[in-house]
């Protein structure tokens, strides 16, 4: 399939699907992770690179920093297509944190005359006893780092300036944490699990505003904690007063109904014999003037 997408079978190509190959099985993507591949210097392998991790340059997951040979060489390795052909980078989106792996590569060597194609399809389903075979493949880890969504975009746009994207991939600590990446609360103060949760502004779960929980007479607004909630002291004298004469006492009960009558103060029982008087004197007159009428 590799060879399909990059439209013709080449050796240049071969070592793409041994580098996937060794990326599926050194870093496996996990939950919510995905790949984005770098190539220092783009030759065939990279169609089948590209092809195999699905990896886009559209989509941002795939790109070409086209280094130098001597940029991409190790001590122990050549430079171009034979040293640090590119960096793997393991993204994680939930997270905004990463791992980033130097890829080196090393060819094979075969031998002279025989058929390179075969080989290499060989190497692929790790058969390795071809007497052809004078030294085998090497694909390997240069340097392996932690890096944050910052170091991300520097590592994608090349570096910082005074070094490349390598240089900077090992210039990161190689002892960090994936605590030193994720900050606490983003960003914030660590969350008390253990603590008040939600609530309203200056008080606590289910309580009033400024409250504590349940708050004062079932969670009514506008009490705080420790207020007390007695009447005024007006009210206070008022009731100390009553209470002073006991509940039976006939006269205590005449000066409440005074109080409520809306009277200023005297008997208004004359009001009723006045009412009685008049309603008498009209019934006589009446009496008087029908009984006048029929004796004529």
């Amino acid at each position: 399939m590799g060879w399909l997408f990059h439209n013709h079978v080449c050796g240049g190509s071969s070592p793409g699907y041994l580098i996937a190959d060794y990326i599926f099985n050194t870093y496996p993507k996990g939950e919510n992770e995905k790949y984005i591949y770098v190539t220092t210097l783009d030759n065939c392998k990279d169609d089948i690179l590209f092809m195999l991790l699905g990896v886009s340059a559209g989509q941002g997951t795939y790109a070409n920093q086209r280094l130098t040979s001597d940029e991409t060489t190790l001590e122990t390795t050549g430079g171009g297509m034979n040293g640090m052909v590119g960096y793997i980078i393991i993204w994680d989106e939930k997270t905004n944190t990463g791992r980033v792996a130097v890829i080196t590569w090393q060819s094979p060597r075969f031998a002279s005359g025989s058929n390179s194609y075969e080989e290499y399809i060989r190497l692929y389903k790790h058969d390795y006893s071809s007497p052809n075979l004078v030294s085998a493949p090497v694909v390997s880890t240069a340097a392996e780092r932690l890096i944050n969504k910052e170091e991300l975009g520097i590592l994608l746009a090349g570096g910082t300036g005074s070094m490349n994207a390598l240089q900077y991939i090992f210039s990161i600590p190689s002892n960090r944490t994936l605590e030193d990446l994720i900050p606490v609360n983003n960003g914030g103060t660590p969350v008390n699990n253990g603590g008040t949760q939600g609530g309203s502004q200056g008080g606590s779960t289910g309580g009033v505003p400024s409250g504590s929980t349940g708050g004062i007479s079932g969670g009514h607004s506008g009490y705080s904690p420790g207020v007390d909630t007695a009447a005024s002291p007006a009210e206070v004298g008022a009731a100390s007063s009553v209470s002073e004469e006991p509940a039976s006492t006939p006269s205590k009960a005449y000066e409440v109904k005074n109080a409520t009558s809306g009277a200023s103060g005297g008997d208004s029982s004359w009001y009723v014999y006045g009412i009685v008087g008049v309603l008498v004197a009209a019934g006589l007159v009446a009496f008087g003037f029908l009984r006048g009428g029929a004796g004529k």
